[in-house]
Parts: structure tokens; C-alpha cells; sequence
């Protein structure tokens, strides 16, 4: 069993440039960082469709647990405060295959 973790988000609309940057650069940390982490992308959105999201990643885990220790390892925790400054809001989905 796979564990997919799929996060689509969307920026504040005064996020600045280096902002994003900051937080690119913290999932990718989070990504290589966190032991359980089996495959982990993300990136901005292509602008082929209107209303998609700006922002979206797409982690794999092999399990429940290995998605647990990611959603607690100190990686995520400073993602998710960088998030606080420069999403509005978000959607995320667990799914296994």
C-alpha cells in the first residue's frame, strides 16, 4: 500500500516573490529530511486551466505511520508556519494505492 498525500494551495495576494522562494526551499528541506518520505514533489501551477491552484505538492509514504511521522517531524512544523505568511488557503487529500 502507497500513501499519497496531495496538497493544493493558493498564495496570499501581497506574497512576494522570495517568500514563495523561502518556501519552496523548505518543503524540498522537509522532503529530504523527513525519513518516511518515499517521494515528495512539488511545484507551482502551470496556468493551463483557469481557477486551479497556485501552489501544489504531492508526497508518497509507504504507510499510515511513515505519513504520521511526516506530519509531526520538526521540517513540517517549519513549513507550516512559513505557510501561514504566504498561503490563503488550501485543500488536501490522503488517499492509498
Amino acid at each position: 500500500m502507497t500513501v499519497h498525500h496531495v496538497v493544493v494551495a493558493n498564495w496570499r495576494e501581497d506574497v512576494s516573490p522570495a517568500a514563495v522562494e523561502e518556501y519552496a526551499e523548505a518543503l524540498t528541506r522537509l522532503g529530504r529530511e523527513c525519513p518516511t518520505v518515499r517521494s515528495y514533489r512539488h511545484g507551482p501551477d502551470l496556468g493551463e486551466r483557469p481557477g486551479n491552484g497556485d501552489y501544489g505538492i504531492v508526497a508518497e509514504f509507504d504507510d499510515a505511520a511513515g505519513w504520521s511521522v511526516y506530519d509531526t517531524h520538526p521540517a513540517h512544523a517549519r513549513v507550516k508556519e512559513l505557510a501561514r505568511a504566504v498561503i490563503s488557503g488550501y485543500s488536501v487529500t490522503q488517499f492509498t494505492t
